[in-house]
């Protein structure tokens, strides 16, 4: 990247997240320090650049002295770049994490924490109560432009020094004392217009500091930002969240548990702060205090911070210093920037074995095999795909996909009647092959009011040709059953596919921009996840030739010829788990061993992206544009009920009643649009 763009240059990276990096940056002109939030464009798909769009529209027009304002917008052929306020203090986050050691070296917080010293691992009261001020005059300027920031958190909140005297502070409006660092709101990438009346259906924001009505994937309202503020300032009080948990599951049922008791430990602050606390952590919002309340809270109401008035220590502070530079190198915060799955859900190792694999270790991957016939199926073990560098390799010994497929497509079978349309065998094609399974298969899961007749017909594909046809017949009705079972599987597997292949076709090198090329480490981590997905669409698969293998095994003694349909689908499962696998070889090539390790898993993949496909489809359906609605919530239920199928180490319990009252809760969003749909017809 440039080291400079138009009236400003670049300088020392000061953070940095998936999408974006944040550098300490100059105005030539004046010389005064800016920072320059630069999101690669290569990164960002669509639902991203809606969030980068929607911050760049609602900065614009944030004038306010606790809101962080951005001073410039650039774009490049490769960068967008955001020119930001400098918050030289950095967040409140590594504050609260690093205050000792920057009392060691920065004057300026030694006595700040020498004034305000604090008996607990957060903050002196008096210092909180001057924080919170500051954090409700912001929000009370988002209310009344009817924004909710979404993602309120220690980390979006970002410290300036004090001002130099009163008469600055009043002159820039600012609340609180005047002699105590300056807290301003930042990043607006997932705010939204929201009227006081209004729902929304979306998830988003950091999940410890999310309301549990989000968490629950509830409709919520403006209520669920002063959730976030009550999180924020219990962390700020005790120095620790109000709950904590290994992941988005643990999290909310340990919210659940607590039944709204919150204990503020051996130093306990103020009764006025912490039923401040206890009335913004609420789990029912209804129970929760409206924005009328809070503002009439003591706490809030009482703008009185004690305070000496006396200026703090501000020698050696040095306005173009970031605050990280005052103590050890290695002590860099990473910078929190919004990520399309922040949630942890799932995190944990990918496994797709079964009663008749056989498991071995291997130093690396393998995905070799010259026929899916013996194609080896890799599962984790551990969190990360390359962690300690171990594998362990699954050998499916009687999968057998493209022996069966074969046989089948010698079999004579039975003459399909004129009215069933034709299986497609265009693994890619998206009338052909899932159009059938999802929309007979939805049929069967959601019921007859969230099926789509009209959606049932489907062009036959032009690449399949008919073998033999001696007789006419009607399928047994165990036949009916396991061509049933194998469209549900494909439904699922083709669903997952369909997310890796997002994946494969963003690490593809383009010879004739080379200069647009991911590159080699982010373009590692992708194809790492990439990997993960279609080794579960080759479980899936596998499970599919499975199945009917063993019906065909049992049912090819009695020379039962078979429907047209039954072989094409299995036709349709074999080309695919060749696709499949053929590509996952492709990718398991540019990953690279050293440089990989993302703590992620494939069912943490598929259930984030999920839950993103239906979130857009609540706001595109609220909107009022139903254009792909249907298709979205109803690939995301299948991507959830892939994450059901039974395997040697799947869902635990608790993740598997989660996963089901998503599933619950996007079924009804889809027979509710599908009831207003037919209404207007």
């Amino acid at each position: 990247m440039s080291s400079s763009i138009k009236s400003y240059s670049i300088g020392n990276e000061l953070g940095r997240g998936s999408f974006a990096t944040v550098y300490k940056g100059e105005h030539t002109s004046t010389g005064s320090p800016v920072a320059i939030k630069s999101v690669l464009r290569a990164k960002l798909n669509r639902k991203l650049l809606e969030n980068l769009g929607s911050e760049i529209s609602i900065l614009k027009q944030m004038k306010h002295p606790h809101v962080v304002e951005l001073l410039d917008f650039q774009e490049t052929p490769t960068h967008f770049h955001l020119v930001m306020e400098y918050c030289s203090l950095g967040d409140l986050s590594f504050f609260l994490k690093k205050k000792k050691e920057l009392s060691e070296t920065l004057p300026l917080v030694a006595s700040l924490l020498r004034r305000y010293p604090s008996n607990t691992r957060g903050l002196h009261e008096e210092l909180v109560r001057h924080f919170v001020h500051q954090l409700s005059a912001a929000l009370e300027f988002l209310r009344q432009k009817n924004l909710v920031h979404r993602d309120i958190k220690p980390q979006n909140l970002l410290l300036c020094p004090p001002s130099l005297s009163e008469k600055d502070a009043q002159e820039a409006n600012l609340y609180g004392r005047w002699e105590l660092p300056i807290l301003k709101i930042a990043d607006f990438g997932f705010a939204r217009i929201l009227p006081a009346s209004a729902l929304a259906e979306t998830l988003c924001g950091s999940p410890l500091y999310m309301a549990p009505e989000i968490l629950r994937y509830e409709k919520y309202n403006a209520k669920a930002d002063l959730w976030s503020v009550g999180a924020v300032t219990y962390e700020m009080v005790v120095g620790k969240p109000p709950f904590k948990a290994n992941n988005y599951v643990e999290l909310l049922k340990t919210i659940e548990q607590s039944n709204d008791v919150i204990g503020f430990g051996r130093e306990p602050p103020s009764e006025d702060m912490q039923d401040f606390v206890r009335c913004l952590l609420k789990k029912n919002p209804a129970d929760r205090i409206g924005f009328k309340e809070y503002f009439e809270h003591p706490i809030i109401a009482n703008k009185q911070v004690v305070g000496s008035g006396e200026e703090l220590d501000r020698s050696q502070l040095d306005p173009r210093m970031y605050i990280s530079e005052y103590i050890a190198a290695e002590d860099l915060p990473k910078l929190d920037v919004p990520e399309p799955r922040e949630l942890d859900m799932l995190n944990k190792p990918s496994s797709h074995s079964s009663s008749t694999a056989t498991v071995r270790k291997n130093p690396l991957l393998e995905l070799t095999s010259p026929s899916p016939g013996s194609s080896l199926l890799l599962t984790r073990k551990n969190e990360s795909l390359f962690l300690e560098s171990e594998y362990v390799v699954v050998e499916k010994r009687q999968v057998e996909v493209n022996t069966l497929a074969d046989e089948l497509a010698r079999e004579p079978e039975e003459r399909r009647p004129s009215s069933e349309r034709r299986f497609s065998l265009t693994y890619g094609a998206p009338t052909g092959a899932m159009a059938r399974a999802l929309s007979m298969a939805s049929a069967r899961l959601l019921g007859d009011k969230a099926a789509d007749k009209k959606s049932a017909r489907v062009p036959e594909s032009p690449r399949v040709k008919s073998p033999p046809v001696p007789v006419t017949a009607t399928p047994s009705v165990s036949e009916r059953e396991i061509v049933e079972t194998l469209e549900e599987i494909a439904a699922k597997a083709r669903s997952i596919a369909l997310l890796a292949d997002v994946k494969y076709s963003q690490i593809q090198d383009d010879a004739d921009n080379p200069d647009m090329n991911l590159p080699d480490s982010v373009c590692s981590a992708i194809a790492e996840e990439a990997m993960l997905l279609y080794v579960k669409t080759l479980s899936l698969l596998s499970l599919a030739m499975d199945q009917a293998g063993g019906w065909w095994a049992k049912n090819h003694k009695d020379n039962k010829m078979v429907s047209s349909h039954f072989n094409e689908i299995i036709q349709w499962t074999r080309n695919a788990f060749n696709e499949s696998l053929e590509r996952a070889e492709t990718v398991k090539k540019k990953v690279n061993p050293q440089g990989a390790g993302s703590h992620t898993s494939a069912e943490k993949l598929i259930f984030d992206r999920a839950l993103e496909m239906s979130r857009d489809a609540a706001m595109q359906e609220i909107s009022g544009d139903f254009t792909g609605c249907e298709s979205a919530y109803t690939t995301s239920i299948w991507m959830l009920e892939a994450l059901l199928e039974d395997d040697e180490d799947g869902l635990n319990d608790e993740d598997r009643r989660i996963v089901e009252r998503f599933i619950s809760s996007i079924t009804k969003r889809l027979v509710i649009l599908r009831e207003a749909q037919g209404s207007d017809a």
